[in-house]
């Protein structure tokens, strides 16, 4: 069964662009990893410094160990660097309607 991932990042006042041109430059690595389906970056319209990744993995071991190679290549750091506060991560599973 897949999950849903949802990352919350509270960017610094005026770095909200440069977490979202980060992101944009690292996607094509995201795509290619294992167990990766999609992702889609969100920005709050009430608050533009607010970005809301939502991502579809195979399973949450596959983006646990994602976020470990970014950890490795230091991409979460530049991204941490650049928030407010610490990224919250959350993992959904999906439920039938």
């Amino acid at each position: 069964m897949s999950v849903t991932v949802v990352v919350d990042l509270p960017a610094q006042p005026d770095k909200a662009q440069e977490i979202q041109s980060f992101i944009s430059g690292i996607v094509p690595g995201t795509r290619t990893f294992d167990g990766f389906a999609d992702i889609t970056m969100h920005r709050a319209q009430d608050d533009p410094n607010q970005i809301l990744l939502v991502e579809r993995w195979a399973s949450r071991a596959h983006h646990e160990k994602y976020l470990a190679w970014r950890t490795d290549r230091g991409d979460l750091a530049t991204i941490v660097g650049m928030l407010d506060g610490p990224p919250a991560i959350r993992y959904f599973d999906d439920l039938e309607l």
